[in-house]
């Protein structure tokens, strides 16, 4: 199987290169008109190859596409389960700390009154 990331590299040349034989034998039909006849059921196979080859290759990026946003939208989950997380434990910690800071702040009073 090919390479997804290959795809549209591949699909370029594929139809860079379908063009030139395409122009080409556009060009030798102009300049012979018996030779129209000749090579239209050549350029019509062809363009028919050419076109099976780029809807493959539509398919299987859109393929990679669905699968690369199904990945994203699961990791944008995680990341957002992961940063609700530590803001619970930095409100827990701020409390503690502060109910810590008051019954430390009662103590020395309680001292000082004594």
């Amino acid at each position: 199987m090919i390479k997804a990331l290959s795809l549209p590299r591949l699909a370029s040349s594929i139809y860079h290169a379908s063009w030139l034989k395409f122009r080409t034998l556009q060009e030798s039909s102009i300049s012979n008109p018996e030779m129209e006849g000749k090579y239209s059921a050549q350029m019509f196979k062809h363009l028919e190859k050419q076109s099976e080859v780029l809807m493959e290759a539509y398919r299987s990026m859109s393929h990679e596409l669905h699968r690369l946003q199904v990945e994203e939208e699961m990791l944008t989950h995680k990341f957002y389960e992961v940063t609700y997380g530590q803001d619970l434990n930095q409100k827990r910690n701020s409390e503690q700390r502060s109910s810590a800071d008051v019954g430390e702040a009662e103590s020395d009073t309680v001292r000082k009154q004594s």
